[in-house]
């Protein structure tokens, strides 16, 4: 067990790093406003929805003393992997236990068919925009190479806090359509970037953070339950837990251990506060999706029927305050200059999203199907 554990813990670090590699930051927004002749040409168009295959993700952070034990040569390095595997396997751990026990209550068809009656509530409400919604529908594109031209493609990326307390859910919408060639609204010192020489007509980011809960108080009942938590998550199928000389013993010693001190860290914290989330039938997860899913229809509508060109330089600028308190604003400066972002009215802390992730074991094994299908 603590073998295989590892493997998953440096592949989910791979895939993270991945994801978010260093890359020289663009010099002009990324966002690609419609022009006002292309929004008068394209009039009602479809949605097509690409199918979220990772469900809501559950991050953790994943410490890497990699550099600082190579200054010591092999055996530095020997020393910091089997020190950082120890001390990365209880957030791992629990992470894909969160992500499992979230997939039991909402997992990708749920999202996805959110995000489909989200748009078509946008047709039942259409108004006086020229740009407006005539179908939705949905597609797997690991399983077709179709680029959804003349449709407003939407995916959207779901994930929970290194804590718990908090979710994010980022969308991104675009538009091609191969009959009207794209040309970029930015003024540059010298030549087009080349990524600025084709693609999509419209590309934009939206942001929902969920509202959130406060850290649970480290208490002594709360200690309590987090010790029988770590030792329930430990236990094998005839009730023992690891001893020593067991793969699992020198984690879940490592475990035990930071239990007994007088904090709380953010994977301990994500215990407690993923079984909130999902208290009676997941109310409080299920609404904000539908929250999100809401924001995204509506305001990726808005935003394409508008052509105004964001700047690098600028101030945000407020959208709209909801009853709620929750705040509606447009970025005003730099590359994600003229991106949504909805935020709660009340912040009880800048929650965290780490720089690794795990999702289901359910979701895991679909995906692998899906590759499977797809080489087919």
């Amino acid at each position: 067990m603590g073998k295989t554990m590892s493997k998953n813990i440096w592949a989910t670090a791979f895939v993270a790093t991945c994801l978010t590699g260093c890359a020289t930051a663009p010099s002009f927004p990324q966002k690609r406003p419609m022009t006002s002749e292309a929004v008068a040409m394209v009039a009602e168009t479809p949605v097509v929805v690409e199918e979220n295959n990772a469900g809501i993700s559950k991050t953790w952070f994943m410490r890497d003393s990699s550099a600082a034990g190579a200054q010591y040569g092999l055996i530095g390095a020997l020393t910091t992997a089997i020190m950082d595997a120890i001390i990365n396997a209880g957030p791992s751990r629990w992470a894909q236990k969160g992500a499992n026990e979230i997939v039991e209550f909402v997992d990708v068809s749920d999202l996805n068919a959110s995000l489909v009656a989200a748009f078509q509530k946008q047709i039942l409400n259409a108004g006086t925009e020229e740009i407006s919604v005539s179908s939705v529908s949905s597609v797997q594109t690991m399983l077709t190479t179709n680029s959804s031209d003349d449709a407003i493609a939407v995916t959207v990326n779901y994930k929970m806090a290194e804590d718990a307390t908090a979710i994010l859910m980022v969308a991104e919408a675009s538009y091609s359509n191969s009959d009207m060639n794209y040309t970029t609204p930015y003024s540059f010192e010298k030549s087009v970037p080349k990524s600025e020489l084709s693609g999509p007509l419209y590309r934009n980011t939206f942001t929902y953070e969920s509202d959130q809960f406060p850290d649970p108080e480290l208490t002594e009942e709360t200690r309590v339950l987090l010790v029988e938590s770590i030792e329930e998550s430990y236990m094998e199928a005839d009730g023992q837990l690891p001893v020593d000389g067991d793969d699992d013993f020198k984690a879940y010693s490592k475990e035990i251990e930071d239990a007994q001190d007088d904090k709380l860290s953010n994977s301990e914290a994500s215990i407690f506060l993923v079984r909130e989330w999902l208290k009676d039938d997941a109310i409080a997860l299920k609404d904000e999706i539908e929250s999100a899913n809401q924001f995204f229809a509506h305001y990726i509508l808005t935003d394409m029927n508008s052509s105004v060109v964001p700047s690098m330089e600028g101030e945000d600028s407020l959208i709209a305050t909801l009853d709620d308190g929750r705040v509606i604003r447009m970025v005003g400066a730099g590359v994600t200059s003229g991106t949504y972002v909805s935020s709660p009215g009340t912040v009880v802390a800048f929650p965290t999203y780490g720089n690794a992730f795990r999702i289901s074991d359910r979701n895991e094994e679909r995906l692998k199907m899906l590759r499977k299908e797809a080489k087919e």
